[in-house]
């Protein structure tokens, strides 16, 4: 195949795939009110599927959030977390791991329901 038709079909690619996407419309399903500072860098977020919780780094103050899904509550804000700037769950651990550059280093918590 010619180079011109590769591109040809590249770009037909990319052209209806941006048509999909230009059809897709967020709309807004929610509020949830959170404790701390106003406005400064919800970076990171993770969800817990099997117990329906948002986990959300607030760089900022250096708080974890655990919100739940189902009621758009916050459930636990864990302070003392400087310079969250990684955010992972692990279903089979129960584990919440963040990585904090404030400190330089890791952290996990057991996510009990």
């Amino acid at each position: 195949m010619s180079s011109g038709r590769a591109c040809c079909r590249c770009l037909a690619s990319v052209l209806i795939f941006a048509v999909a996407l230009s059809a897709q419309t967020l709309r807004h399903i929610a509020s949830i009110d959170l404790p701390g500072p106003k406005g400064q860098r919800f970076d990171y977020l993770t969800i817990d599927d099997e117990d329906h919780y948002l986990l959300s780094a607030h760089l900022g103050p250096g708080i974890l959030y655990i919100i739940d899904l189902r009621t758009n509550k916050v459930v636990k804000a864990i302070p003392g977390v400087p310079g969250i700037t990684g955010l992972e769950f692990v279903p089979e651990l129960r584990k919440i791991y963040t990585s904090d550059w404030g400190e330089e280093k890791s952290a996990s918590w057991t996510c009990k329901p």
